[in-house]
């Protein structure tokens, strides 16, 4: 799979979050979404002040994109979002989509 490929598919597994896995985060490190390639992942918050909650989208273990294969658990996206509850999903969506590594 090439690389823009690739890149449009982390985009439409983005997309794909349904709006309530991208509000109302409780802490902890846990995974909120998955397919079969990717996950979103809260890793918690972040230290210092103000905290924010800290997103990623990794590389699921399974993935069936051959040139990600050797990849898996790495962060492809991420998001620190504010804890105030400001953000819409869409927004979340928007930085992810803006920050990705792919």
């Amino acid at each position: 799979m090439g690389r823009k490929k690739t890149a449009q598919e982390l985009v439409d597994f983005i997309n794909s979050i349904p709006d309530s896995k991208m509000l109302g985060f409780t802490h902890g490190e846990h995974e909120l979404f998955k397919d079969v390639n990717f996950r979103l992942d809260m890793q918690g918050l972040t230290s210092g002040r103000p905290q924010y909650y800290n997103l990623h989208v990794q590389i699921n273990k399974g993935t069936t994109i051959t040139s990600l294969k050797r990849e898996t658990g790495k962060s492809v996206a991420k998001a620190l979002v504010p804890m105030d509850g400001s953000w819409s999903a869409q927004k979340i969506r928007g930085k992810l989509i803006a920050d990705k590594l792919l």
